[in-house]
């Protein structure tokens, strides 16, 4: 090493993704073959070293990629695929990070052009094609380590975007391909997959024909309308639907097809269950492509009231699980990166939070000039920061949104701060997540939350005695890995919680007394070896 360089880069031997895991659910149209055949050849050609795919939102741009991975894995044109997800609030160290990770690559230095020569040396060492799904702006891989320009070496990238200018204007790519609408007939033979032998119905068919035009064969509408309609044999139902997606109005939506807007709403309205509605609507305030904890949506349901006649966890358990799993096969929620994880499609979203917005005053905060006037929420019932560059700007002293009873605060950068009255105004508030914050103490003004159903703490806060006084909290979940001492709540309080204590095995010393045995709804309780207890 000479001057921060490095002339070798070491790194373990990495696991092969499999082809299966890419190309699950990939439906081989015809007009999506002749797009897959020509990306193939452009990765073959050593002068191309950027593609880049385009289309609208749902045309199913990532599964067609996610294709070419598989073919290119099947023809063995690279030796290494390692693929990111960007979406709109890109953030290039992650980025960076993430690929450096599938290649098993140990970033862990803290200068920034240390780390990207150490990407440059990884990525020219082997044939790697690198895929970044859902670009919405330009990014200046370069400065991370992405060996292109005049280096003839053997990585190359595969890009997608909502926006042709975005690949052609931004990233440079020497070949770009737009992915259509689907053909006539391939519209009718998705169509019919989902909906099966309804289509034998004379009535149904005629109207099934309009419903299909309607969508304008987009996958994503077709879909999600079908799996609507797959149980409905009355004939009026179908005409109904009809009606709607050639009435409803969208609100427009950046890279959005209208009919995309109109056929998702009208598979929400299907639904027919404001339980299921509900916990929809509370996916679309996590993160754009994170993975959603069923556990999660459980803990933040109970507290908001969500489920009606459900008196127990394990009661609210099977219910989630059975809203989950009706979410699932109407196509509006997809299986998350492990068990008992779920994700929305990007484009899903974005019409769940417009939805969120116009029906239920509930607000995703997704950019900082969005929190600088939090005064304009004033009016929610539900509030989510999930991930933002927040150091741009403060919290306000004091909230003020008298209606607000759902509160997710997400991992923010280091330097968040939450004023210490912060909470004063949010008397109505049911459910709470914190992350981590610093200074790690928890602000006062919790006392004023004699509402709160559910808390979540995530971070370094030690001292959580203020919880205690929390008389009417039901499920409280703890992932503090500096704590020490458990709150102590008195006999009444205490029978009616259920408690979740994570990651405090290492420095937890004291569980007051009558803390263990009142929690008698208590799912499960992780403590130290050591600690002191009191019961």
């Amino acid at each position: 090493m000479e001057n921060g360089k490095f002339d070798r880069v070491g790194y373990r031997e990495a696991t092969q993704v499999g082809i299966a895991t890419f190309n699950k659910g990939y439906e081989a149209f015809e007009s999506r073959r002749t797009a897959l055949t020509a990306i193939l050849e452009a990765l073959k050609d050593p002068n191309i070293n950027k593609i880049g795919v385009y289309g609208t939102g749902g045309m199913g741009k990532t599964m067609l990629v996610k294709e070419v991975v598989a073919q290119a894995q099947k023809d063995k044109l690279f030796d290494k695929y390692p693929f990111v997800v960007v979406s709109q609030d890109p953030k290039l160290e992650k980025i960076q990070r993430e690929i450096a990770d599938q290649l098993d690559l140990n970033l862990d230095v803290e200068s920034e052009p240390v780390k990207a020569d150490l990407l440059r040396k990884r990525l020219q060492q082997e044939k790697i094609l690198i895929v970044i799904d859902d670009i919405w702006k330009s990014l200046d891989l370069e400065a991370l380590g992405f060996p292109f320009g005049n280096d003839k070496t053997g990585c190359k990238i595969l890009l997608t975007s909502r926006f042709h200018n975005v690949l052609r204007n931004g990233m440079n790519t020497q070949k770009e391909f737009l992915i259509g609408v689907l053909l006539e007939n391939e519209a009718r033979n998705l169509f019919e997959k989902i909906v099966v032998g309804l289509t034998k119905t004379h009535e149904i068919q005629g109207t099934m024909e309009e419903i299909i035009k309607e969508c304008g064969g987009l996958p994503i509408a077709i879909t999600t309308v079908a799996n609507a309609l797959k149980n409905q044999e009355n004939v009026n139902i179908w005409k109904d639907a009809l009606k709607q997606l050639k009435m409803s109005s969208p609100t427009q939506i950046e890279g959005m097809h209208e009919k995309v807007y109109k056929s998702i709403k009208l598979s929400y309205k299907f639904l027919e269950s404001n339980e299921a509605e509900s916990l929809f609507l509370l996916c679309s305030l996590h993160g754009e492509d994170c993975n959603i904890d069923i556990d999660d949506l459980l803990r933040y349901g109970v507290g908001w009231g969500s489920f009606d006649n459900v008196y127990t966890i394990e009661d609210a358990r099977c219910r989630v699980d059975t809203l989950v799993q009706k979410l699932k096969d109407s196509s509006l929620l997809l299986d998350g990166d492990y068990n008992g994880a779920v994700k929305m499609h990007d484009v899903i979203r974005d019409v769940a939070i417009n939805i969120a917005v116009e029906d239920k005053h509930m607000f995703t905060i997704r950019s900082a000039i969005d929190l600088e006037d939090l005064s304009k929420w004033n009016n929610s019932t539900a509030i989510s920061l999930p991930g933002i560059d927040i150091d741009v700007c403060e919290l306000p002293e004091r909230l003020e949104c008298s209606k607000l009873q759902l509160f997710l605060l997400f991992n923010q950068k280091d330097s968040f701060k939450i004023p210490d009255s912060f909470f004063g105004g949010l008397k109505e508030l049911r459910v709470l997540k914190i992350p981590e914050i610093s200074p790690a103490i928890l602000p006062s003004s919790l006392l004023s939350l004699e509402k709160l159903q559910t808390l979540c703490l995530d971070g370094q806060v030690k001292d959580v005695t203020i919880i205690g006084e929390l008389k009417n909290l039901k499920v409280l979940t703890l992932s503090l890995s500096n704590l020490e001492q458990l709150p102590k709540r008195d006999r009444a309080t205490l029978s009616h919680s259920v408690a979740r204590f994570e990651k405090t095995v290492g420095k937890l010393k004291v569980i007051p007394p009558n803390v263990l045995s009142n929690l008698k709804k208590v799912r499960r309780i992780i403590y130290a070896k050591f600690c002191s207890m009191g019961d």
